[in-house]
C-alpha cells in the first residue's frame, strides 16, 4: 500500500541506472573504442606502405626510362639506391624462362626493396615493394645472329667473286 500512496519511490528507481548497467555500458563503449583505435592504426600503416610503394613506382619509372634510352640497356645482376630516396634500393637479376629464350630474349627481374636500416621499429620486411619483369634482347643471341649474318655476307661475297672469275 505504501507504494501506491507514495509514487516517488517507484519513479526514482525507474529513472536511475544500476551499477551493473553502468559497467556494461562502459565495457561496450571501451570495446568500440579499441576497435576504432585498431582500425585507425591499420589504416595509418597501410597508408604509409601505399605511399612508399607509390614513391618506388615513380622513381623506378624514371630509372627504367633512363635505362631504355641508353644503348647499354638494363644492367643485369646489378644493384643500387634509387635517387631521391636513401631508403629504397633496387636490384636486377635474370629469371630463367625457356619460352622467352626461344625468341632470343631473356627476362630480367627488377625489384625494389626498403632498406632494412631505414625501417622503423616494429616494421618487418615483407619482401620487395615493387617487382617488374622486363623482357630484353639476349646479348648472346644477338652476338650469334650478328656473327651468322656476317658469315653469310662473307660467303655471298666469295660466291659472287668466285662466280665472276669462272666466267
Amino acid at each position: 500500500m505504501k507504494n501506491k500512496l507514495n509514487p516517488s519511490l517507484t519513479c526514482s528507481r525507474a529513472r536511475g541506472l544500476t551499477l551493473i548497467e553502468v559497467v556494461a555500458a562502459i565495457a561496450i563503449l571501451g570495446t568500440l573504442l579499441v576497435g576504432v583505435v585498431l582500425a585507425k592504426s591499420r589504416l595509418t600503416r597501410q597508408s604509409g606502405a601505399a605511399q612508399d610503394t607509390m614513391q618506388a613506382v615513380r622513381l623506378s619509372d624514371s630509372l627504367l626510362a633512363n635505362w631504355w634510352s641508353q644503348p647499354e640497356g638494363v644492367p643485369v645482376g646489378s644493384a643500387g639506391v634509387l635517387s631521391e630516396s636513401d631508403a629504397l634500393r633496387w636490384q636486377t637479376r635474370v629469371i630463367d624462362n625457356a619460352g622467352i629464350a626461344e625468341f632470343g630474349a631473356r627476362v630480367v627481374r627488377y625489384e625494389v626493396f626498403q632498406d632494412q636500416k631505414k625501417l622503423s621499429r616494429g616494421d618487418e620486411d615483407l619482401g620487395p615493394l615493387l617487382v617488374i619483369d622486363l623482357v630484353v634482347p639476349d646479348p648472346e643471341v644477338e652476338t650469334r645472329e650478328e656473327e651468322a649474318l656476317q658469315k653469310e655476307q662473307e660467303d655471298a661475297r666469295r660466291n659472287e667473286g668466285g662466280g665472276a672469275s669462272d666466267a
